[in-house]
């Protein structure tokens, strides 16, 4: 078993796999997080892939998502960070897939979180 880099023939992106002896390549996808097992078929010279290998995630930088949420850079750092954005980073930069920035779009509140005070109630109350 050997670490290896792989490149998408698709996008251009290189990912971290994991090669065994009997030649199997296992990835995980960079934003569904779903295994891919690639399987050598000697018959036709080639490797065969699961469908899901296929599924596109549209994503952004997270400077895009920045500027689409109304916030700093900083802030989509800290909301990837949380899990409260879903991010990969690839090739050393961060992407967020677009689906979670309209999800948090569409559900976030304006202004600063409320500070709880010690006995459960908001520092307005």
């Amino acid at each position: 078993m050997k670490r290896i880099t792989l490149t998408c023939p698709f996008t251009g992106l290189m990912f971290e796999a994991t090669q065994f002896a009997d030649g199997t390549v296992i990835a995980i996808h960079p934003f569904t997080k779903q295994e891919i097992r690639m399987t050598w078929n000697s018959s036709c010279n080639r490797y065969m892939l699961p469908k899901h290998a296929f599924d596109i995630v549209e994503t952004m930088p997270a400077i895009d998502a920045a500027m689409e949420l109304g916030i700093s850079r900083q802030r989509v750092s800290t909301l990837c960070k949380n899990g409260t954005l879903q991010s990969s980073t690839i090739n050393g930069q961060c992407m967020i897939t677009s689906e979670s920035v309209k999800m948090y779009k569409e559900t976030r509140t304006n202004g600063r979180p409320r500070k709880e005070v010690a006995d459960g109630r908001n520092s307005d109350d």
